[in-house]
């Protein structure tokens, strides 16, 4: 339901503007929409149209494409945005691997298991400060809360749950743009409130 309406259709509707606007020659106008849709991209940590902004951005404000300053300053905004794409990515990677290891929330066999004890021993998995955006640092907990709930952990895993719903609390813009993924955390932690009996959680 999220893709059809809120801050995806305003992203959506921007970026056709800038187009039809550029291509009228009015690029003032067309600036006033680039404004708009890198403050929407980057609330939501939409990498792709930040990159595919940015190289419009090269097109509207001569200062940017046009010299060998704005240039280099072009080519170090866009290696941040890819930096954190390919951390995002990483963590989307051991993201599906942890998926693979589960059937509806429950570890199958004792293999799966030592999987997701390989799993939880990456790197990009022992420190939280790893992870460079919101979306990836959600991955990571979301990932800490599995692996905990496989393990019967519940405490640590309803620790993990909590934080995801306070990360989306703290961070409104991300949360307009997938309110699919806030109802998803917030069902994680009203189930392990019901697993410990965690009536104040509610």
């Amino acid at each position: 339901f999220y893709a059809d309406g809120g801050e995806w259709a305003r992203l959506s509707e921007a970026k056709r503007s800038i187009r039809i606007l550029l291509a009228r020659g009015l690029v003032s106008q067309a600036e006033k929409f680039l404004i708009r849709a890198l403050s929407i991209a980057r609330a939501g940590e939409r990498f792709q149209e930040i990159l595919e902004l940015q190289e419009l951005e090269s097109a509207i404000r001569p200062e940017v494409g046009r010299t060998p300053r704005g240039r280099e300053e072009q080519y170090r905004r866009n290696l941040a945005v890819l930096e954190r794409q390919r951390n995002l990515m990483e963590y989307e990677r051991l993201g599906d691997r942890v998926h693979d290891c589960m059937d509806q929330g429950n570890v199958r066999t004792s293999d799966d298991l030592e999987q997701l004890e390989l799993i939880i021993a990456d790197p990009l998995l022992r420190d939280e400060k790893r992870a460079l955006s919101l979306r990836a640092r959600l991955y990571f907990v979301w990932i800490h809360m599995m692996y905990n709930y496989a393990r019967n952990s519940f405490s640590e895993s309803h620790h993990y749950s909590r934080r995801a719903v306070d990360m989306f609390d703290a961070n409104e813009p991300y949360r307009a743009f997938r309110p699919d993924q806030y109802l998803s955390a917030l069902n994680n932690y009203m189930h392990l409130c019901i697993v410990l009996q965690d009536d104040e959680g509610f």
